[in-house]
């Protein structure tokens, strides 16, 4: 009885036009179907929130899904190959963040250092004209004068 509905369950797999058997099905019958691929899944039930306390909310079946020969190959080598497409557009992105990143870190320092060489040049120009001498020496002792007014306030 066991083998009559292990045939019936299997009969669609073993009556295929594209079966590498010879259309002996009682050989078939004697094969224990571990050796076939088959990769196994879960299908959870989704419900209305109404039904999230009942029992049923966490049923769960496991389905077992045969594939002939070659097909699992298959289908591992084009998940690769979308895999592969995948991890190259990451990293395009990742290499064009980065780039657009250290651009326009590169882009502040060049500002950076356009300011600096301006202030430089202008100082170059002022260092020896008396009144800037005079407003080097005066403009710490304002600090000071400030700083003192600031603690008698307090």
């Amino acid at each position: 009885m066991d083998d009559v509905d292990c045939a019936e369950k299997h009969k669609d797999y073993l009556s295929d036009d594209n079966s590498d058997d010879s259309g002996n099905i009682s050989n078939e019958l004697e094969l224990e179907y571990e050796d076939v691929p088959s990769v196994t899944r879960s299908r959870t039930t989704f419900s209305s929130p109404e039904s999230f306390s009942s029992k049923n909310s966490d049923a769960r079946s496991d389905e077992k899904i045969f594939f002939r020969s070659g097909v699992l190959t298959q289908l591992e080598s084009q998940r690769d190959e979308k895999l592969a497409g995948m991890v190259v557009n990451l990293q395009a992105h990742c290499r064009g963040y980065l780039a657009r990143k250290k651009l326009s870190q590169r882009k502040l320092q060049d500002l950076a250092v356009r300011c600096i060489q301006r202030n430089v040049r202008k100082f170059l120009l002022v260092r020896d004209w008396p009144w800037w001498r005079l407003l080097v020496r005066v403009t710490p002792l304002l600090n000071v004068h400030r700083t003192e007014e600031e603690l008698k306030l307090k």
